[in-house]
């Protein structure tokens, strides 16, 4: 098994835990079971990457029910907010991690030593204003 992240081989996964941090790039695993092969062996997954994806799937979602009128504007605002927390809050994670490890993943290519770490300002500088526009979001 290898790291979703950094590519590190795995030797061995650790005790009986489903979560673990990487040895090298610090970021949460998750041991998993695939959605299509669901009887199959067990994958790592990055926890950052699964927030990710859960968040993609509720917009779609809920611009779906707001271009239907399910929802009204100002809920669908107040949501997205809720939403932006979401993504805030791995973005400030993922920059402590990048600027702590020296390691960093931006799209499909690795960074390290100073380039992580200025993009770890970077990832942290956004993820703090995605949290300021959910606390004007949940004012709303």
């Amino acid at each position: 098994m290898h790291c979703p992240y950094c590519r590190t081989e795995m030797v061995e996964w650790p005790g009986t835990r489903r979560l673990e941090p990487c040895f090298i790039c610090q970021r949460p695993m998750v041991l998993l079971r695939s959605i299509r092969n669901w009887h199959g062996p067990l994958r790592l997954y990055g926890l950052f990457e699964l927030g990710w994806l859960a968040y993609m799937a509720a917009m779609i979602g809920m611009t779906g029910m707001a271009l239907a009128s399910f929802i009204d504007i100002l809920s669908y605002l107040r949501l997205t907010g809720i939403l932006l927390f979401v993504i805030g809050s791995i973005l400030c994670a993922d920059g402590i991690l990048g600027i702590t490890t020296g390691v960093d993943k931006t799209g499909s290519r690795m960074h390290r030593d100073r380039i992580a770490k200025a993009l770890g300002f970077a990832k942290i500088g956004t993820g703090l204003a995605a949290l300021m526009l959910t606390a004007i979001g949940i004012g709303l």
